[in-house]
């Protein structure tokens, strides 16, 4: 599941999250980089939830996250340890059974009583796991401009929204859910955003873009207007996220240059841009 930061988000009109990940703390303290709990989908940041089951140092833990120092992980360290193991191992036998179709198939009184064991376990476990990691209040460790803090599990959002205003300290303001994220899904958002980068490649100041609640004319206002890019009134960090595109059209003079680099460059900190708004910002630098 995510965890949204809801206040950060008001401000800053848009939808940042950090994914959850469970770890055994063994495996934890076998990781020499961030980058292997980075390296999928992991929204804007992920949350560690550690776990065990046996007694474990907590220093090791705070020792270890330190040499590993990636401000996008926040680490939630249980005060006790898991003590179903055995439910853990049901739960996998049958989920195993359950997509072993040929099986189930020749038993049907097996076939209607998997879902019913998998509710009763599913039940037990997060009703452990609610203690484990809620009700005793586990810590919940986090970077703060290099330097470790500790908080309680209970505070975890607005943990999640501290990390963010110090990771993304450039975000730029678009008020615009439609096109300021990652997977534009609808066929009129994408047509309404290659109109708006037609016209401005083509240098044409489409007065239609100004009134109306079109999607093109709402997605322009919002990009170019709101953000006072028309009238040379923006803000810093859309000057800076400008810059960095000029900079590297510069780079490309005479030589071929992944367009990769540059879309790395504006999604990732400071600026944690949406793929859904870069087209835009990369039609006007042109």
């Amino acid at each position: 599941y995510h965890i949204i930061p809801r206040k950060y988000n008001t401000v800053n009109f848009m939808t940042r999250y950090y994914t959850n990940q469970f770890m055994n703390v063994s495996d934890f303290l076998n990781i020499t980089s961030s980058s292997s709990i980075l390296s999928d989908d992991y929204g804007d940041g992920k949350i560690v939830m550690l776990y065990s089951f046996s007694k474990y140092n907590k220093a090791d833990i705070e020792k270890h996250f330190i040499e590993i120092a990636d401000p996008k992980l926040i680490l939630v360290c249980p005060r006790k340890t898991i003590k179903s193991k055995k439910l853990l191992i049901d739960y996998d036998i049958i989920q195993s059974l359950r997509k072993n179709q040929y099986f189930t198939d020749n038993n049907e009184i097996l076939k209607n009583e998997l879902p019913l064991l998998m509710d009763d376990i599913t039940t037990e476990l997060v009703s452990e796991l609610t203690e484990i990691y809620e009700e005793s209040n586990s810590s919940v460790l986090y970077f703060d401009n290099g330097t470790l803090k500790e908080d309680k599990y209970t505070n975890i959002e607005s943990v999640v929204g501290y990390c963010c205003d110090k990771i993304y300290y450039k975000t730029l303001l678009i008020n615009n859910e439609m096109i300021n994220r990652s997977v534009i899904t609808t066929a009129q958002t994408k047509k309404a955003r290659a109109i708006i980068v037609d016209a401005i490649l083509r240098h044409i100041d489409n007065e239609d873009f100004y009134v109306g609640s079109r999607q093109e004319a709402t997605i322009y206002r919002s990009l170019i207007i709101n953000t006072g890019l028309a009238n040379k009134t923006h803000n810093q960090n859309l000057e800076d996220a400008i810059a960095e595109i000029n900079n590297f059209i510069d780079s490309c003079s005479g030589k071929k240059v992944s367009l990769a680099k540059l879309i790395k460059l504006l999604t990732d900190e400071p600026y944690g841009m949406r793929l859904g708004v870069v087209p835009v910002y990369l039609a006007y630098a042109f």
